[in-house]
């Protein structure tokens, strides 16, 4: 589950991730948890969720949530092993740790500006296609 206990539309809610978890259907159920994300970590809602993970035996994983290549890394999952298989199997078996640094706000500021800026094109490009046919649009990376 990424961005998990975020107070925003498209993120995991504490009463979502509950009803998952309460699912007759294992498959349903998540098999990680976003306990560590630079972009979030310096929000209050995001100190819960370690202790939220431990209460609800979510594994605990860390991603960068990079827009940028230079982001890459500034959170990540440690698990023994090398290989696909091997990160699954972690999960499965709670063996994982993460570590990461969060983003100071002006990185935080200037990854927002790209974002907004990314997001103001591909609203333009997707009114050209699709009020005027001219190209084919852009994917703004969220659910219709």
């Amino acid at each position: 589950m990424a961005h998990p206990l975020v107070p925003y539309p498209l993120c995991a809610s504490e009463g979502t991730i509950r009803r998952l978890l309460d699912e007759a259907d294992a498959a349903r159920h998540p098999d990680a948890i976003e306990a560590f994300n630079p972009t979030t970590a310096r929000m209050r809602w995001s100190a819960r969720v370690p202790a939220f993970a431990f209460e609800t035996r979510l594994t605990q994983v860390a991603s960068s949530d990079a827009h940028r290549a230079s982001s890459v890394g500034r959170a990540i999952t440690r698990f023994r092993g090398d290989d696909a298989e091997a990160v699954r199997r972690a999960i499965v078996d709670d063996a994982t740790a993460w570590e990461g640094t969060p983003y100071a706000w002006s990185e935080q500021m200037g990854m927002f500006r790209q974002q907004t800026a990314k997001n103001a094109r591909a609203v333009r490009d997707t009114v050209r296609h699709r009020v005027m046919r001219q190209g084919t649009g852009r994917d703004l990376g969220y659910p219709r």
